[in-house]
């Protein structure tokens, strides 16, 4: 009653005054209205109301009504003016800039390969055909992200954000494949490297391809497994998932990148023990081949991935999702100039394509000879 008398005090003396200035009207209407609004938060109030819209206004479900109303109402707002960060210009630009060179470079390093018969005959460079899928697939994934971007003007849902999101879990899990089994592979080749006759599977090889992009297709069928629609605000795949492919991708990570990061420091091992300073092969760049792998794996996969699963909080959930999912983009460009320009036989014959020449190029016979 008394902020009734209150409010009914201050109305009436702001409409007696006619002689008052403008700006002492508006004074007075806006702290009527805030000392309203402070007693009774969430209750909208006109001017002048009748009793019975006061008693309607106070009752317990026209409050509790107004109330839910307001928060969902602040709630869609707050949804609709938070850009999320992966939504800004730059990343779309950086997107497209990594699927050209993604998509372009590797099918280059697929398309000089599959040209030339000697380079074929080493079944090693099989190994790398796969890996220039995986990250023809990552670029290609780039460019999915921008066209749900544009297609749901900034208003994403999981299956949305999942459905372009599968082909980063896809072609990831073909990139770290093809990693291992070519640090695999140049393990056992400097294993060998005094042999005459290295002994190959050549089956093995053949069917390593298919068989890769075959089971890299499982955790894509995982990724929507118990996942429920509904609206999120940052279309990040690593804040869609379902949490048990969460702990499935926390295992994977800790694999790969254990084995990995093993499997090279046992090749550097035996490069020093079996090679040494042996002129035969001081003129061979491996050694700069696997500094540059090691430097590109750690720095655009284990890192990111590590920093995705450690910094999960809020505020840098979204910041550390970007970064992994930018690694891997800037893997695939990388890998180009890793594995391809670096490659001696691949090198031979992109100088061929370019001069417009046949190239003779002998397949090498160990695991250095082939950079």
């Amino acid at each position: 009653m008394r902020n009734s008398i209150t409010f009914r005090s201050a109305t009436a003396a702001a409409s007696s005054e006619e002689t008052m200035s403008p700006l002492l009207l508006a004074s007075t209407f806006f702290v009527s209205r805030l000392l309203r609004y402070s007693l009774n938060p969430g209750v909208p109030y006109l001017l002048e109301t009748t009793d019975e819209e006061q008693r309607r206004s106070f009752a317990p479900s026209a409050l509790a009504t107004r109330r839910s109303r307001s928060i969902k109402s602040r709630s869609k707002t707050a949804m609709s003016q938070s850009k999320p960060l992966d939504d800004y210009l730059v990343f779309a630009v950086l997107r497209i800039v990594g699927f050209v060179f993604a998509t372009l470079g590797n099918g280059f390093i697929v398309y000089l390969i599959l040209r030339s018969k000697a380079v074929r005959r080493e079944r090693f460079n099989l190994l790398i055909v796969l890996l220039a899928i995986g990250d023809i697939v990552l670029g290609i994934a780039a460019l999915a992200r921008i066209i749900t971007q544009i297609w749901r003007n900034g208003h994403y849902t999981k299956f949305t954000c999942l459905i372009s999101g599968s082909l980063i879990i896809y072609g990831g899990h073909i990139t770290q494949l093809a990693v291992l089994l070519i640090a695999a592979e140049r393990l056992y080749g400097i294993w060998n490297i005094h042999a005459v006759h290295i002994t190959r599977l050549k089956w093995v090889y053949n069917i390593t391809i298919p068989a890769s992009l075959s089971v890299c297709l499982i955790p894509v069928v995982m990724l929507f497994v118990g996942i429920s629609d509904g609206e999120v605000n940052s279309c990040q795949i690593g804040l869609s998932w379902h949490p048990n492919f969460g702990i499935y991708m926390l295992a994977h990570m800790i694999f790969f990148n254990a084995s990995i990061f093993v499997l090279y420091v046992l090749i550097v091992i035996l490069y020093h023990k079996k090679v040494g300073s042996s002129t035969a092969t001081s003129k061979n760049n491996f050694m700069s081949i696997i500094a540059g792998v090691a430097v590109v794996y750690v720095s655009c996969w284990m890192v990111p991935k590590i920093l995705s699963f450690v910094f999960v909080s809020r505020h840098f959930a979204e910041v550390s999702q970007v970064i992994a999912v930018f690694g891997e983009l800037l893997s695939a460009v990388l890998n180009f100039f890793v594995y391809g320009m670096a490659h001696k036989e691949i090198r031979k014959q992109m100088w061929g394509f370019f001069l417009m020449r046949n190239v003779a190029t002998v397949a090498p016979a160990s695991a250095l000879t082939g950079f």
